[in-house]
């Protein structure tokens, strides 16, 4: 056999077997689960009192008002107090708490 022919054989048999492929079943590609929705951001909780989870040793200044609570992430908690107290009151109220329940500042 000549190699013209032995090339058009292979082309044939090629196109042959491209055409069976073609009516051959497709296989269906497999479907993804659907795509949860997740918050991006810090979630606002629905509560203005202190979480249960709060650690219970934190200090809050007498009488304030909690006005908002976000969970930015993991258990951490954002809580936004107000009070009608005074700055300088309320920061060394803070301070001597801390320090009497064990807490260290590491910034100011």
């Amino acid at each position: 056999m000549s190699r013209s022919a032995l090339f058009k054989c292979a082309a044939l048999a090629t196109c042959l077997l491209g055409l069976a492929a073609c009516k051959a079943t497709p296989v269906a590609a497999p479907i993804a689960p659907p795509t949860v929705q997740t918050a991006t951001g810090p979630t606002d909780e629905p509560i203005q009192t202190l979480p249960k989870d709060l650690y219970p040793q934190m200090p809050v200044y007498p009488g304030a008002k909690i006005d908002h609570v976000r969970k930015p992430k993991g258990a951490m908690r954002e809580i936004m107090f107000s009070s009608d107290a005074q700055m300088p009151q309320m920061v060394a109220f803070y301070k001597d708490a801390l320090k009497k329940n064990d807490f260290h500042i590491t910034r100011r």
